[in-house]
């Protein structure tokens, strides 16, 4: 071989290098060869070869040997878990010619952007091929890869040689950000390779992935504290900072939440931040909070502090808010996070990926009052106060509501759902407290206000069971009554004149 042979073979060598160098940037580690039968004696490339670009998707961290174009061996295969139902597109450089010198020195040159937009050094014009100049370049109708498989594996074969952009066109929902896009060259140099050219390459693109424990929850803070409008409701957002690949940064991190219609305007006093370190300690970390008025929507965004987010940690975000007078249903919340431009919606603790709204059930307490007639009544007041678990009695840690009938009979209070204790304090005039509803009876709240209805009897004098002294007697029982007492009256005076007069003459003789 002449020496202006090996020098060509090592320039081409080196150029292929460089290209490597930009197409698997970015955490994508590996390609995989194996040489086209045709040319076998021959270590030039062979133009009419088709090779295959076969892509194994696992989550980061990128852990694992650094790929080099050949598959992986079991042991130097990523250690994380393979992601399936991936899909990508590949599509052809326009205007690069890999047959050529000037084709590898324009593929050396190549850069791709998050948008996929490849920059480079190109031919002038088609007369001055040798002639390079910066330029964007266009790429080939962009064709799809089959999905990943269940071990993250898809394969394009068939392809004849040149550069290919290949990006990432969709991923499961728990995938925080796509892969960067990134271009491969059929063939890749690689000195274990027949021929030194790889024609089948496998690349090794990871994602950062959101586990299920990872994906955001949200939970209401001592809601057995919660029963009354007027009192406070909080709420704790947790999301896990992900695991990032090696090169990869946080671009996005925050929490919003949208406060549901029931409770009253937020300030910023009443949102806590807390940042936990991975061994559980907190973190001085300062994200800003703002809060859109005219909608109760809070933001915390780390946009300012993302470097201080490391792999691992945990951000509670706590909201707490005033129940409206007006709430007399469920109080449904959920936030979002977005991390790195994703967005993920909260779910109830032990339900991760749910995405169920967090709900604080409110209905509305009735209370009928009627007397021994059912005419209704109004005057009467109750006092409402949360039972113990048991429910034999009040929870005296809570102070009680009043609630009084009005004109119809009727008395309502809108409450939490759960056990309260009611009890008659005052009955409407002229009518006695059933001795049961003077002690309190234990009544279960319920989400269905329909069935939250407590009709409530007053006693009267002459009803059965009633203390109150029976009014004056009138009609001719109590004539008769009093001509009986009449009678009695006149012989106990008619008596006593006799008795009177018999004495005197006794004491005449």
């Amino acid at each position: 071989m002449s020496r202006k042979t090996k020098s060509f073979r090592a320039r081409m060598a080196a150029l292929a290098a460089g290209v490597l160098t930009i197409s698997f940037a970015g955490g994508i580690a590996g390609m995989a060869a194996l040489a086209p039968a045709a040319h076998a004696e021959s270590g030039n490339i062979n133009p009419d070869a088709k090779g295959s670009i076969t892509i194994h998707k696992f989550a980061n961290p990128d852990l694992g040997k650094a790929g080099d174009g050949t598959e992986l061996k079991d042991g130097e295969k990523p250690t994380t878990e393979p992601i399936s139902d991936v899909t990508f597109t590949y599509a052809k450089v326009k205007d690069i010619d890999l047959s050529t010198n000037v084709g590898w020195t324009s593929a050396q040159s190549l850069t791709v952007d998050a948008n996929g937009k490849i920059t480079g050094k190109g031919p002038a014009s088609p007369k001055t091929p040798e002639s390079l100049v910066e330029m964007e370049f266009t790429t080939e109708e962009a064709v799809d890869f089959p999905a990943t498989d269940k071990e993250g594996k898809a394969t394009k074969a068939e392809l004849p040689i040149g550069v290919y952009l290949v990006t990432e066109k969709s991923a499961p929902k728990n995938v925080t950000a796509k892969s960067a896009p990134f271009l491969v060259t059929i063939p890749s140099p690689n000195k274990a390779a027949q021929n030194g050219w790889l024609y089948d390459v496998h690349v090794y693109p990871k994602n950062t992935v959101l586990n299920p424990d990872d994906l955001p929850v949200k939970k209401v803070l001592d809601q057995d504290k919660v029963h009354f409008p007027g009192d406070e409701v909080a709420w704790q957002i947790t999301q896990k900072v992900p695991a990032l690949g090696t090169t990869e940064k946080l671009s996005t991190f925050k929490v919003i939440d949208d406060l549901p219609e029931g409770v009253n305007a937020v300030t910023e006093d009443k949102v806590t931040v807390e940042v936990l370190g991975t061994d559980n300690q907190k973190v001085d970390v300062t994200p800003q909070i703002s809060i859109e008025a005219s909608t109760n929507t809070v933001t915390v965004d780390f946009a300012n502090v993302l470097d201080q987010l490391k792999s691992g940690y945990t951000v509670n975000v706590t909201i707490r808010a005033t129940v409206d007078d007006s709430l007399n249903g469920p109080l449904t919340n959920q936030s979002q996070t977005v991390i790195n431009n994703e967005t993920y919606k909260s779910s109830n603790p032990g339900k991760p990926g749910t995405e169920e709204p967090t709900t604080v059930d409110f209905s509305t307490l009735t209370i009928k009052k009627v007397n021994g007639q059912n005419l209704t009544l109004d005057g009467a007041t109750f006092s409402i106060q949360p039972a113990v678990k048991d429910g034999s009695g009040p929870d005296e840690k809570f102070d009680p509501v009043e609630i009084t009938t009005a004109e119809g009979g009727v008395a309502t209070q809108n409450l939490a759902v759960g056990k309260y204790w009611v009890k008659e304090i005052k009955a409407p005039v002229g009518y006695e407290i059933d001795k049961k509803w003077a002690d309190g009876q234990l009544v279960n709240v319920v989400a269905d206000a329909n069935t939250n209805v407590q009709t409530i009897t007053n006693l009267t004098a002459g009803d059965a069971g009633s203390k109150l002294p029976g009014l004056p007697l009138t009609g001719a029982q109590g004539a008769l009554i009093l001509a009986v007492v009449g009678v009695v009256l006149i012989g106990l005076g008619v008596w006593a004149g006799v008795a009177s007069v018999r004495r005197r003459k006794a004491e005449q003789e």
